[in-house]
């Protein structure tokens, strides 16, 4: 899910949520397993130094109502948004 500051518009953040959050958010692996997905997903130069904030939670019932989008149109996102910057 996109996340929007109002401070600095430009800041690229997002919340990845998952279906099974609450079971495995305590696991040791959890939050780098994560980043890795980012590395993959956007590459690692993009992940290091275009998400600047990033937060995990669970999925909502109706996540497209909530405005999330898929980790397939992330790349496109955040080069949308450095567009706009």
């Amino acid at each position: 899910m996109p996340l929007e500051n109002k401070d600095n518009p430009s800041a690229i953040g997002i919340s990845i949520c998952l279906a099974n959050y609450e079971l495995v958010k305590d696991h040791d692996f959890f939050e780098s397993a994560m980043y890795k997905i980012l590395d993959v997903i956007l590459g690692e130069k993009s992940a290091a130094t275009d998400i600047e904030y990033l937060t995990f939670d669970q999925l909502p019932d109706d996540p497209e109502e909530d405005g999330m989008i898929e980790f397939a149109e992330l790349s496109k996102y955040v080069q949308w948004k450095k567009n706009c910057a």
